[in-house]
This record gives structure tokens, C-alpha cells and sequence, in this order.
């Protein structure tokens, strides 16, 4: 709502409140006078309300657009032009023991990053490039590929189809207790943050 006061509104307000106040002296008319009078107290209020709101909405739309645009920002060409946002990965150590082995590996994207996916993937949704990366996706493109490198690497996936690795992966066994220990910690997988 793009509400803005205009001199004939305040005037509309004022002229309604004095044909009311001239209405009431009529004897046998003060009720019309008095519904008049409010009537220009509630346009009043209108112009006060409307002009507020016009305010925040205004405030509120301009914090949508910049979530919008933050949103829509790749990493990668913001790495590639030289800037450095805090939210490009720090690095985290896994730790992971199974049985009589252990591996230690780091992550490739932030912690909070890697709850979102661990989250999302125990919730049965896709490990696909077009699901995770691009514009307006949690990871960058380099980002996804990264972890897909580390969760292959790790045999934490495997493809659903050897022939095409465009149909996405499904974890393993492995992958499923490694996901799991970033929703609800495990005594089998350690994680922790490296500067």
C-alpha cells in the first residue's frame, strides 16, 4: 500500500469536521451533527493510520528486496570478484569411526550449511545439483560439488545409476549415521570447527 497524505484529505477531514460542528447547533439535527464530526475524527485517523502504514510497508519491502537479492547471490562470483563473506565455508573436521576404522575429513561448507543438508536429506529429499545449487539455493554450485566430491570419496552416497549421475544419489548405510550425528550428535561422528 503506497499511501501518501494529500492536501485535499486533510482539508476533506477539516470540512467534515466543521459542517458537523454547524449540523449539531441545528436544533433536532445533533445527532447527525455528532455522526458528521466522527465521521471526520475516522477520516483523520485514516490519513494518521495510512501514512504509518505507508511508512513500514515501505521499510518492510526494502528488507524483502535485500533478502531477495542476497538470496540470488552465487559465492562463487562473489569469491571470483574477491570478496570474502563470512559465510564462505570455514573449514570443519569430521572425525568418523565405524567398527575398528576411523577416517578424518573436512567438510567443505559451513556447519550451519551442513545441518540444513544432513536435515533435509534424512527427510528423504534429493542429493541432486539442480535440488541443492544455483541462484537462490543454500549451497553455490562449487559448494555442492565439493560435498558431492566428499561424500563420494567417503562412501557416504553412492549414484543411483552408474550410467548417469544426473539421476542424483542415495546415501549409504554410512552416509545415513554420518547425516544423522549433524541432526542429534553421535558417539560415532566428531565435528568440529576449524579456523
Amino acid at each position: 500500500m503506497n499511501y501518501i497524505a494529500k492536501p485535499w484529505h486533510v482539508l476533506f477531514s477539516c470540512v467534515l469536521a466543521v459542517l458537523g460542528a454547524a449540523i449539531g447547533t441545528i436544533p433536532g439535527y445533533s445527532g447527525a451533527g455528532v455522526f458528521v464530526f466522527f465521521l471526520a475524527i475516522a477520516s483523520g485517523a485514516w490519513i494518521v493510520i495510512a501514512g504509518f502504514w505507508a511508512e513500514r510497508s515501505r521499510y518492510y519491502d526494502s528488507v524483502a528486496e535485500a533478502v531477495t537479492a542476497a538470496s540470488k547471490t552465487d559465492l562463487d562470483h562473489l569469491a571470483a570478484l574477491g570478496l570474502k563473506v563470512a559465510d564462505v565455508p570455514e573449514r570443519v573436521q569430521v572425525d568418523l569411526y565405524s567398527g575398528s576404522r576411523s577416517e578424518h575429513f573436512a567438510v567443505p561448507i559451513s556447519a550451519h550449511k551442513m545441518r540444513a543438508v544432513a536435515s533435509a536429506l534424512l527427510e528423504g529429499q534429493s542429493f541432486t545439483e539442480r535440488r541443492w545449487s544455483g541462484a537462490g539455493a543454500l549451497l553455490s554450485i562449487g559448494e555442492f560439488r565439493a560435498l558431492r566430491a566428499t561424500f563420494k570419496a567417503h562412501g557416504l552416497i553412492q549414484a543411483v545409476s552408474d550410467k548417469a549421475n544426473q539421476q542424483g544419489f542415495v546415501l549409504t548405510d554410512e552416509g545415513i549415521e554420518f547425516l544423522r550425528a549433524w541432526v542429534s550428535p553421535s558417539p560415532s561422528v566428531q565435528v568440529s570447527n576449524i579456523e
